[in-house]
C-alpha cells in the first residue's frame, strides 16, 4: 500500500494533536479573560486574534470571516461550555446574536451550580456573578 502512496493501515493515526490543539487554544484564551467580565463573540474573536489562536476560524479581519468559519468557530466554543479549563469555567449565555461569553472562578460555578453541575433549566439562563 505504501509503494502505491497511501500510508501505512497498521500505524497510530495522530488525532490528539487536533483535540490537544483546540484545548490548548481555549486555555490561552481561558487565561486571558476576566471573571466577572462579560464578553460578546466580537470581543472573543479579537481576544482570539491578539492572542494568535483559532487563525482559520477567526481570520486576520472579518472579512477574512466566512459563514463557514463562524459556525465552525461557534460549535469549537460550544463544545467547551459548561467545562472547566484550568482554573476557571467557560459559560455561554444566550443565544444568536444575543450571545455572551464568560469564565467563572471554580467557588463560583460551584455556588450557582451545586457540585454536580447545572440543572438543564440553568444551563440556558446563566446568572453572571460580578465579582
Amino acid at each position: 500500500m505504501e509503494s502505491a502512496g497511501f500510508s501505512c493501515p497498521f500505524t497510530t493515526a495522530n488525532v490528539a494533536v487536533v483535540t490537544d490543539e483546540d484545548g490548548r487554544g481555549m486555555r490561552l484564551l481561558t487565561g486571558e479573560m476576566n471573571p466577572g467580565m462579560i464578553y460578546t463573540t466580537e470581543m472573543i474573536v479579537e481576544l482570539c486574534r491578539r492572542l494568535g489562536i483559532f487563525e482559520g476560524l477567526v481570520g486576520a479581519t472579518d472579512a477574512d470571516r466566512g459563514r463557514a468559519q463562524r459556525s465552525a468557530f461557534g460549535k469549537l466554543l460550544a463544545r467547551y461550555t459548561h467545562r472547566q479549563v484550568k482554573d476557571v469555567w467557560f459559560i455561554i449565555a444566550g443565544s444568536g446574536h444575543g450571545k455572551r461569553f464568560h469564565v467563572l472562578r471554580s467557588e463560583d460555578y460551584a455556588r450557582l451550580h451545586g457540585p454536580h453541575g447545572p440543572t438543564p433549566r440553568s444551563s440556558n439562563n446563566d446568572e453572571i456573578p460580578m465579582g
